[in-house]
């Protein structure tokens, strides 16, 4: 059974909505209510920041639906669950939940810091300095 229309627009519609909302409001959502603080450049990129990270998670969230919707609708159908599903499920509701670009940066920001430190170790190791 193929999605309707109406489901697909209003999810949409959705999707854009909150994630205009989580991107308008990101520094009241995360508690950064200083707006003055911030110059307008950096509440910009914020704004798109949130906003395209949201909808990542929109987009992820519509991937899941597409794959469930026929096994809601057909019990024949064998719906079984993937780590692909988990992984999905995992950046939906961090996504839809505003926190994806928060997740993204620690998660680039810890792999900065395990690179700089095994460049540290092999530096002494090679050089045999502490």
């Amino acid at each position: 059974m193929p999605i309707p229309c109406w489901f697909v627009a209003s999810f949409g519609v959705l999707a854009l909505v909150v994630s205009g909302l989580l991107g308008v409001f990101c520094l009241e959502v995360h508690n950064m209510p200083d707006r003055e603080r911030y110059s307008p450049s950096r509440r910009y990129h914020q704004w798109w920041f949130n906003f395209v990270g949201s909808l990542f998670g929109w987009a992820a969230l519509w991937c899941l639906v597409r794959r469930v919707w026929g096994v809601w609708f057909f019990s024949s159908s064998s719906g079984q669950a993937t780590v692909s599903d988990f992984a999905l499920g995992f950046v939906a509701f961090v996504g839809v939940s505003g926190y994806l670009p928060y997740a993204t940066m620690g998660a680039v920001n810890a792999l900065q810091t395990l690179v700089a430190e095994a460049l540290k170790r092999a530096l002494e190791l090679v050089t045999g300095a502490k």
